[in-house]
């Protein structure tokens, strides 16, 4: 087949080499090696380089936008804007705590600065324990800005009743700014912790996740002021 050769020889490389040592059109190029069979995928890794400059850009864009490049098709599209996602479950995964049971404040607040990494916008996650600190959930339960008003909290109370679980944390992303609470993050919060007492629930913390960093809103007291 067309490329083989050249195909092998880089696939030779990265084993011998890693990811690392790779330019980022030949990252494209290795990668785009398993949806795109019988074409060169040098020129398509240039393309999306040249249109984008940067990984991220490239794997957060729109699957309709990555279409209009020269070569990415609909398969190409959906796999590349598949890896974020991809890269999340692997993260959460390996920031699970040994026997699925969150301990302290710094293994919570790991976990979930992992399950909430990769996204450009706002989240809100609740993780919901039993009284022994093991997972019995974790999701999305928002999509979008933390506000009072956007807040589903009858879908939390009803996570609650459904997983018998009386201990809440909630985490929500900064994308574009620092991990510190807003006066309408800290507002939110006590609408959260009074919606779950009335069920019989605790907000245990909250956590606010941005570049790489997190803040305990635990950690600096304010949950504390809410007793």
């Amino acid at each position: 087949m067309l490329h083989d050769g050249h195909r092998e020889r880089l696939r030779q490389r990265y084993r011998r080499e890693g990811l690392d040592a790779f330019e980022l059109h030949n990252v494209l190029e290795l990668v785009l090696f398993y949806v795109i069979p019988r074409r060169d995928t040098n020129e398509i890794a240039h393309r999306l380089v040249e249109k984008y400059h940067s990984l991220a850009a490239i794997l957060e864009a729109p699957e309709e936008e990555l279409c209009q490049v020269e070569g990415i098709g609909k398969t190409a599209a959906c796999f590349l804007h598949m890896i974020p996602s991809l890269c999340r479950l692997y993260m959460t995964d390996l920031k699970r705590p040994e026997n699925n049971c969150i301990t302290s404040t710094e293994q919570a607040c790991d976990f979930l600065a992992a399950r909430l990494s990769g996204y450009d916008h706002e989240v809100v996650v609740a993780l919901l324990l039993n009284a022994k600190g093991r997972i019995q959930y974790c999701d999305i339960i928002t999509n979008g800005a933390l506000n009072s008003a956007d807040m589903d909290l009858r879908k939390l109370v009803s996570l609650c009743l459904t997983y018998k679980c009386g201990r809440v944390i909630v985490a929500h992303n900064h994308p574009s700014g620092i991990a510190m609470p807003s006066k309408e993050d800290l507002t939110t919060t006590q609408v959260i912790a009074e919606a779950l007492h009335n069920c019989d629930a605790q907000l245990i913390d909250h956590v606010i996740v941005a570049d790489g960093d997190y803040f305990s809103l635990a950690d600096s007291g304010f949950m504390g002021d809410m007793q």
